[in-house]
């Protein structure tokens, strides 16, 4: 049987192109689009959702968590591509190589484009802090309205399984109540 090895050279990978100010200002403001698209429906599929609470709409309810999952999901995928383009311009711009890559913002990247296209950039980055902040806003407030929603319903329940004991073993708080000790005892002689 012949074991022998072969020596074999792994082939070098493609690198990407380098990053220049140029490119980086295109795939920034191609990011910045699509983030401020997906984040402006997640608004709108906010309010549909707050609206369908406030009338108790299940259909719509269910229509607007599915369209918020699947925005949130684009939003993940945006999100890779944000990760990726901050490596690779930390890697290609020395003034962003001193801050650690998960601390350098879209507005970070904005500060090493080119001239022309920076002070555009930077509005667009900063309208995007406001609408994701605005989302973040609407997302406490319908965690608030759910949370409160579920002690109402669980209030509910409890008052019903109340009203619906005849044993008496549920009490005002609607729940099993321990009651006092039980004596007992067995006359063996008898």
């Amino acid at each position: 049987m012949n074991t022998a090895r072969r020596n074999t050279i792994a082939a070098p990978r493609p690198q990407p192109p380098r990053l220049t100010p140029e490119r980086l200002s295109d795939e920034l403001g191609a990011l910045l689009s699509a983030m401020t698209r997906c984040y402006t429906k997640l608004h709108e599929a906010n309010t549909e959702q707050r609206e369908s609470v406030r009338k108790a709409h299940t259909e719509r309810l269910a229509a607007a968590t599915a369209t918020q999952e699947r925005i949130v999901a684009e939003i993940g995928v945006l999100d890779t591509k944000r990760r990726e383009l901050v490596a690779l311009a930390c890697s290609g711009f020395t003034e962003l190589r001193m801050k650690p890559a998960a601390s350098v913002t879209l507005s970070d990247l904005a500060l090493a484009a080119p001239e022309g296209s920076r002070a555009e950039l930077l509005d667009r980055a900063a309208s995007l802090r406001t609408l994701i902040k605005s989302v973040q806003s609407q997302n406490s407030s319908m965690r608030s309205v759910a949370q409160g929603l579920l002690t109402h319903v669980e209030s509910v329940l409890r008052q019903v399984a109340m009203t619906l004991s005849h044993s008496g073993t549920y009490g005002p708080r609607g729940y099993v109540e321990a009651g006092g000790s039980v004596t007992t005892s067995l006359d063996l002689c008898s």
